[in-house]
């Protein structure tokens, strides 16, 4: 359970903008994305294992309620509905990515 929370810390981190990513605008900007179809699945996969742990760790809150009513107040401010924790997730993830891709951020 220990390895479980690592990860979804890392993740929490990451999709927060705790985690810094490091490029070479240059080098990238030239290379088309269909020209490594590796990274675009790469990417999927492990976009698709995010999405299953913010959806555990989500779900999970519900089992604590002093945490689920902060979390439902907040998820609320941020998307305007209490969300259930997949559709959630889904959308915290969607929502990453998009800021990612308007920022040009490289993901491997």
């Amino acid at each position: 359970m220990g390895k479980t929370t690592s990860v979804q810390t890392q993740v929490a981190r990451a999709l927060n903008g705790q985690v810094e990513v490091l490029s070479a605008r240059d080098h990238h900007r030239h290379v088309p994305k269909h020209a490594h179809p590796e990274l675009t699945l790469a990417l999927e996969e492990r976009l698709r294992r995010a999405t299953l742990i913010l959806a555990h760790t989500y779900a999970t809150y519900a089992t604590f309620p002093s945490v689920m009513s902060n979390f439902e107040q907040d998820v609320q401010g941020r998307f305007g509905t209490v969300l259930p924790a997949p559709r959630l997730a889904e959308e915290v993830i969607r929502l990453s990515e998009l800021v990612a891709q308007a920022q040009n951020v490289p993901r491997y």
